[in-house]
């Protein structure tokens, strides 16, 4: 009896942390109130290419998305990935998603990103170190990142406006 108890308080538990992790702006901050710098990282793309946050300090904003595979609300994001990444003046912002690599692989990622037809970035975290620094608790998170490498914007689901974030922080 004590063990059918345990099973159902832990089925419980992992029921309202998909909940909660799936909620969006409700769990997490959006809007970051302080300026807290970006955790400087280097991981490579699916195509082998060393991708580096700091290439991209000064001259455009960061969107990040940490994803995976196996993660349904992860899935549900990818059409407006994929119309994002056709919409974002590149000149501006650069969208890079970041697979946490629990439960991934490289290759199951590359088959993933074929079947789903994906063509914006997709970087592999193995062992999880940029996951860990940025403090991911649920995924999928999206990340904006100015300019000036501060972060603005960290919830379980995308920005409504994107463009408004960087004018309002002149990143």
């Amino acid at each position: 009896m004590i063990k059918y108890y345990k099973v159902r308080v832990a089925f419980f538990t992992y029921i309202c942390f998909i909940l909660v992790s799936s909620c969006g702006e409700i769990s997490s901050v959006s809007e970051q109130k302080k300026n807290i710098k970006a955790y400087e990282f280097s991981l490579k793309s699916l195509d082998g290419n060393e991708i580096s946050l700091k290439e991209f300090q000064g001259k455009k904003a960061v969107y990040l998305v940490f994803w995976a595979t196996w993660c349904p609300a992860c899935k549900k994001d990818i059409p407006r990935l994929k119309m994002l990444s056709k919409d974002l003046n590149t000149k501006e912002i650069e969208l890079l998603t970041i697979n946490v690599g629990s439960g991934d692989s490289p290759d199951k990622i590359a088959e993933f990103k074929k079947k789903y037809d994906i063509s914006y970035t997709i970087l592999y975290d193995e062992g999880g170190k940029v996951s860990k620094a940025y403090k991911i608790v649920g995924i999928p998170t999206h990340i904006l990142i100015d300019r000036n490498g501060i972060i603005r914007y960290n919830a379980h689901s995308p920005p409504h406006d994107i463009s408004g974030y960087l004018k309002k922080f002149k990143g």
